[in-house]
This record gives structure tokens, sequence and C-alpha cells, in this order.
């Protein structure tokens, strides 16, 4: 038996619409930028504190995978290169809140975030910092710093993208029943991918996951075994964060294990001491500052993280920081592979922060208009 779903006409039509939306906006982006608009943008948003942030860099072919969570060396340091041409003044973490503070921002400030740790942020992204002599802030999750194996749930990921196969003969994985795969149906594969990761993630043990990840890699014909000795999806080793650290690196707060539970005050003080715990056997810096996991957070959690000490956070919401926001939900700029060098200059010089100000405020009066 092989399982079989008809391709749904309206998501192909929905992608054509996405990038013909795309293609426009480049274009109005182009012209803005002719027009002067780029630079009027930057002087009306001057001393709001842009913050950027990375993840994992390119060591194979990452960014094909997830270009929202890996970009290659060289358009990082085009990255960098539009910074310095913009004249913008990259500053560390503390010194942007402490200026921040102090009401004295330079015109164009901006602080460099890298999440999760990943070996290549240490291997690819710091030393294309420190070229320009910019200081980075790195959120690092301790987890898989500890476990030292690739993050299971993405391994997985990438294996289901990676493989050529397009069956899985009945009976090959327990978990998803004695039927026959097949993997050509894009459906069939990302609720195949999911069953396997919820089965895994389930498991009580390290080990156990990396059994079935290497399962899950014979029968894909994409070893485990490569990208354990690639490292490109695993985290940092402890000497690594330590060895950072030590070259004036700022290692900060994201959970032990990168998650917790939404709303559970005990979840996430958890997840932050453990996490804290874990640095600080690598580290002598006081580790004050914290990113949510994925960008999930909500009001509740602010008299948690307040109560524990810290004293910034930041999410994966757009937006300027200014003297007036809130220390313990800071917007960021995600950059990536997916991320246009135009969409990255029209971000830095306040471009999109000022049409997201235009679009809120008219929701604001859209909702307030009389029936």
């Amino acid at each position: 038996m092989i399982l079989v779903l008809t391709a749904n006409p309206k998501s192909k039509s929905l992608i054509r619409v996405q990038i013909n939306q795309m293609q426009m906006k480049l274009v109005v982006l182009r012209i803005a930028k002719w027009l002067g608009i780029f630079g009027l943008a930057r002087h009306l948003t001057r001393g709001r504190l842009r913050i950027l942030c990375y993840h994992g860099f390119c060591l194979a072919d990452e960014a094909s995978f997830r270009p929202k969570l890996f970009i290659d060396g060289p358009t990082f340091e085009r990255r960098l290169g539009i910074l310095k041409g913009m004249g913008c003044e990259v500053l560390s973490l503390q010194d942007a809140l402490q200026r921040l503070d102090d009401g004295i921002m330079p015109a164009l400030p901006v602080v460099l975030t890298m999440d999760d740790g990943w070996y290549s942020s240490y291997s690819i992204g710091v030393p294309i910092a420190e070229k320009f002599a910019y200081p980075v802030t790195i959120y690092v999750t301790s987890y898989y710093v500890e476990k030292q194996c690739p993050i299971f749930r993405l391994a997985v990921q990438y294996m289901f993208w990676k493989t050529n196969r397009t069956t899985i003969p009945a009976g090959e994985w327990d978990w998803v029943g004695k039927v026959a795969i097949d993997l050509a149906d894009h459906k069939i594969r990302d609720e195949v991918m999911w069953r396997s990761i919820k089965f895994g993630e389930a498991r009580t043990s390290q080990g156990e996951r990396e059994q079935i990840a290497r399962r899950i890699g014979k029968t894909l014909d994409v070893t485990y075994e490569a990208l354990e000795s690639s490292r490109s999806m695993s985290l940092m080793t402890p000497d690594e964060v330590r060895a950072a650290y030590d070259r004036g690196v700022d290692i900060q707060l994201h959970t032990h294990r990168h998650s917790f539970l939404l709303g559970d005050p005990g979840s996430l003080a958890t997840e932050v001491t453990d996490n804290r715990e874990s640095l600080a056997r690598m580290t002598s810096r006081s580790l004050t500052h914290f990113c949510y996991p994925s960008g999930q957070w909500n009001p509740s959690c602010l008299p948690i993280l307040a109560g524990l000490g810290v004293q910034s956070a930041t999410t994966c919401e757009p937006g300027f920081s200014t003297r007036m926001s809130l220390r313990l939900a800071l917007p960021r700029f995600l950059d990536g592979s997916n991320i246009c060098a135009i969409e990255f200059e029209a971000e830095l010089s306040g471009v999109l922060e000022l049409a997201r100000i235009l679009r809120s405020r008219l929701r604001m009066a859209g909702s307030q208009s009389p029936a």
C-alpha cells in the first residue's frame, strides 16, 4: 500500500501570488531608494535602536534547507559592509541599553545578535564580525552544547529534505505503521516527518533519540554520521563557548532546552535557571540578558524574568527600540538568506519601520471608526 494525495492547485496559485507580491515589493523599494526616501527615513528614525538577529551560518547547503535560519558567510560579510557604508554605529548590547536609558544614542545605532549558539556562528559568524571590529551577543541554548550531538528535530527535518528516496517500504519504521510511504507527495512526507520527530522527542533519553535519527538517516540514505562530523546541525562545545567569551563575545541566556510552556511560570523559571547554571560554568560574565526561544512570549513572562534578575529580553518581532520600549520585549529584525540586500537596507534605513508604524496607526484608526 502506498499513500497518495492529490496536490492542491490552490496552494500553487497562492505561491505564485506571494512571489509576485515580493517582486513588486522589491521594485517599490528600489524606486524609494532612487527617490531619496531611504535617506529621509534615516533622518526620521535617527536615534532608534536597530537590533539584528542571525542564527546559523552555512557550512554546506543549510541556506537552501532553511533560508530563514541560515545565511552564508559572504552574504553576512556584505551585510556588515552595508552597516559600515551607511555609517551605522554597532554597539554592544549592554552599551546600547545603557545609551537608551541615558537618551544619548548615535544616529544609526545597531546591535548584532546571534541565536542558539551554533558551531557555525563560532567558526564563521564571529570571525567575520571581528574583521569589522563589531561586538556580538550570542544567546546560547545550553542542552545541545552539553550533549554535543546534532539537534534532533532539525536533523530529522534536514534528512527528510535532503533525501532522494521517493518511497519507504512497509514496516520500515514501526512508528508510522505497516504501510509503504510515498515521499514524493509533500504532504505525506511532512506528516511522516513530524510523526517521526514527535516519536523521537517522546523518548526519555538523548541516546534513544540518536538511535532513531540514525535509523531514519539509514533509510533515507542521508547518514546521520555525516551531520555529526560536519557539525552543520550542532551547537558550540563548552570549550568553544568559553573561547568565544574569551575573545569578547557576549554570551547570554536562551533557555536550556530551547522551549518552555507559555503561561507556566515554573517552566520558564526552570529553563532560565538551568540555562544560567550551565553557561556560568563556561563564562564568568553576568548572565542578565535573554532571548525568547522561537520568539515565544507574552506579558506573563515579564514578571518572571524580572524576578530572575533578567535586564533585557529580545523577541522575534520586527521594529526599532526607543527609550520607551519594554526592556523585556525588545524587537529585532531577523536576517537570513531569504532577505534581499535592498530589503536589508530598507530595514536599516527605517523605511520598513515607518511602514509598520503607518499600518499600525491605520488599523487603530479603523478600529475606532464608528460602524
